[in-house]
């Protein structure tokens, strides 16, 4: 009868963990599609004309009634896929990326 115990335990940690890495996931694109904005305001919108160009959007889809959600930040993805390999290499990795940018936040400040 322990092994029940323990068959229910672990099913509950795994449930646990997969709702973290969702979560994790989700809110990690919501940043990465925000800085991938602030990317596109920073090339003055060429980098947007460009993913209009890679989709065959004929013209800015908010002129079609649609808006650029409907298509893949493909810069958001970058960043998405860049995070999960920092993560997946283990944390030396991780550590030099934190500190890298902690540097360049102070000193852009």
């Amino acid at each position: 009868s322990a092994w029940y115990e323990y068959a229910y335990v672990e099913l509950a940690a795994v449930a646990g963990a997969t709702s973290l890495t969702l979560e994790y996931g989700l809110s990690g694109a919501g940043v990465a599609r925000s800085w991938s904005a602030k990317f596109a305001a920073l090339c003055d919108s060429a980098f947007v004309d460009a993913t209009y160009r890679t989709y065959g959007v004929p013209s800015k889809p908010a002129r079609l009634g649609r808006s650029m959600d409907a298509y893949l930040d493909v810069v958001a993805a970058l960043l998405q896929v860049a995070c999960a390999v920092v993560v997946a290499r283990g944390v030396s990795l991780s550590k030099r990326v934190v500190n890298v940018m902690t540097v360049l936040k102070v000193a852009l400040v």
